[in-house]
C-alpha cells in the first residue's frame, strides 16, 4: 500500500511532466527551468530549448529529446539510459560521468562535449559529431560509431572494445591507453591517422577475478610492429600531435 507522501509525490511528478511537455509544445524555452536532479524519465520533449540548462543528476531515462537544443547544458551524472537524442545539439555540453547506455545519439552534435568517464555502452553514435570531444576513460564498449567524426577527440584510456568504427574519422584523436581490442571495421589507415596510436591497446583480455582489462604486452607490441611495417596505410600528411 502506498503512503500519502508517495501518492502526493507521484501527482506532483505528473503535473511537472504535463507542465514541461505543454510548455515545450507551445514553443516555450525550458532553459531557465530548475531541473537539477529532477525525475523526467520517459518525458516527451522533442525540439526542446534546454540551452545551458542545469540538468545535473537529472533522471532522463528513455526521454525523447530528439533534435533538442542542449548546447552547453550541465548533464553531469545525468541518467540518459536509453534516451532518444537523435540529431540533438550537445555542443559543449557537460556529460561527465553521465549514463548513456543504449542511448540514441545518431547524428547528434557533440562537438567539444565533455564525456569524460561517461557510460556509452551500446550507444548509437552513428554519424555523430564528436569533433574535439573529451572521452577520457569513457566506456564505449559495443558502441555504434560508424561514420562518427572523432577528429581531435580525447580518447585517452577510453574503452572501445567491440565498438563499430566503419568509416569513423579518427584524424588527430588521442589514442593513448585506448582499449581497441575487438573493435570492428577499423582499418590500419584509420588507426594511423590518429595520434599516439602506437600507445593504444589492441591485444588483451578481461580478468574477471580482478575485474579489469589486462594487456597482452607481447601480442600487443607484435600487432603495433605489424602496423608500422604496413607502409601502404601511412597517412600522406601525418597528424599534428
Amino acid at each position: 500500500m502506498k503512503t500519502v507522501q508517495e501518492t502526493q509525490g507521484e501527482k506532483s511528478n505528473i503535473r511537472r511532466y504535463k507542465a514541461l511537455e505543454n510548455l515545450n509544445s507551445w514553443g516555450e524555452s525550458l532553459k531557465n527551468t530548475p531541473l537539477e536532479k529532477v525525475n523526467l524519465s520517459n518525458i516527451d520533449l522533442p525540439d526542446a530549448d534546454l540551452n545551458g540548462a542545469n540538468l545535473n543528476g537529472a533522471n532522463l531515462r528513455s526521454a525523447n529529446l530528439r533534435s533538442a537544443n542542449l548546447r552547453s547544458a550541465d548533464l553531469v551524472g545525468a541518467n540518459l539510459n536509453g534516451a532518444f537524442l537523435y540529431d540533438a545539439n550537445l555542443v559543449g555540453a557537460n556529460l561527465r560521468s553521465a549514463d548513456l547506455v543504449g542511448a540514441n545519439l545518431r547524428s547528434a552534435n557533440l562537438n567539444g562535449a565533455d564525456l569524460n568517464g561517461a557510460d556509452l555502452v551500446g550507444a548509437d553514435l552513428v554519424d555523430a559529431n564528436l569533433n574535439g570531444a573529451y572521452l577520457r576513460s569513457a566506456d564505449l564498449n559495443g558502441a555504434y560509431l560508424n561514420g562518427a567524426n572523432l577528429r581531435n577527440a580525447d580518447l585517452v584510456d577510453a574503452y572501445l572494445n567491440g565498438a563499430l568504427l566503419n568509416g569513423a574519422l579518427l584524424n588527430g584523436a588521442d589514442l593513448r591507453g585506448a582499449n581497441l581490442r575487438g573493435a570492428k571495421n577499423l582499418t590500419n589507415s584509420q588507426i594511423k591517422s590518429a595520434c599516439f596510436w602506437d600507445q593504444a591497446i589492441y591485444k588483451g583480455h578481461f580478468d574477471y577475478k580482478y575485474n579489469e582489462w589486462v594487456t597482452d604486452e607481447k601480442a600487443n607490441q607484435q600487432y603495433i610492429d605489424q602496423l608500422k611495417k604496413d607502409k601502404s596505410s601511412d597517412p600522406e600528411t601525418p597528424p599534428d600531435c
